[in-house]
């Protein structure tokens, strides 16, 4: 038996070793096709690792695999992915009270933040834009003592000065008082850890008042929009949009 099987063993490691062609009798890799190649049934798949490859052919026809992030121009950043996120409700803030000079409300929680994350090793350009209406209802001199209004723009709960913006309220103005904080902000980061990171960007509303007392009870600031439904006389809602692009250490 044993004498048997060897002749046979032996024939099947020549041809494991052996250049197979098809369409063609001078193969010159281990498989050489000379013609079209069709694959059916192939798994789907709508994930992307870190350690998948392309398959690209030469120009000689040969096939070699490359990393997915190596199909971009080198050096070059690429978009990675947008991220979009649009208030749902109006957020208000109650400012009846006594106010020394300067006196601030830095930290309303008017409900827009947006977390992204930046890929592992990859180098990351940001740009995030951002509007936000602000406004008061029917009593429009109930503020008096305000004296700005605006945006803070943070980065995981630290004021980054380039996104954050204030005007100056009318205080006198008996008028509606309806107005849009908007401002863009940018930044690189670079991850050059194996993992993924996740920035978190978040925008607070923010008041300065003079010194007083504001005795109306309540005196509403409105952020992100008139009304969640029905009609919202043209304020709009609030929105942050931020595009990140990427590119490989």
């Amino acid at each position: 038996m044993e004498k048997k099987m060897l002749p046979i063993a032996v024939l099947f490691y020549g041809l494991t070793l052996a250049q197979v062609g098809i369409n063609t009798t001078s193969p010159t890799q281990t498989l050489d096709v000379n013609g079209n190649a069709r694959f059916r049934n192939v798994p789907e798949n709508n994930v992307l690792d870190n350690a998948d490859r392309v398959m690209l052919l030469q120009g000689d026809g040969t096939a070699k695999r490359v990393t997915v992030s190596s199909l971009q121009p080198p050096g070059k950043f690429a978009l990675d992915d947008i991220y979009t996120l649009t208030a749902t409700v109006p957020v208000d803030k109650n400012i009846t009270g006594t106010y020394s000079g300067n006196s601030k409300i830095d930290d309303i929680d008017i409900q827009m933040n947006q977390s992204i994350i930046i890929p592992a090793r990859t180098e990351a350009l940001i740009i995030v834009n951002y509007s936000v209406p602000m406004g008061m209802g029917s009593d429009f001199t109930c503020a008096n003592n305000l004296w700005y209004y605006g945006i803070r723009f943070l980065k995981d709960g630290i004021e980054m000065p380039q996104g954050s913006r204030k005007f100056t309220f009318f205080r006198t103005d008996p008028s509606a008082k309806v107005s849009t904080i908007s401002s863009s902000y940018s930044e690189k980061i670079t991850n050059n850890t194996f993992t993924d990171v996740t920035v978190t960007y978040s925008l607070n509303g923010y008041l300065e008042f003079i010194s007083g007392t504001i005795t109306t009870n309540p005196c509403i600031i409105r952020f992100n929009m008139n009304a969640a439904t029905g009609e919202n006389f043209n304020w709009g809602k609030a929105n942050m949009n931020i595009q990140l692009f990427k590119k490989s250490l």
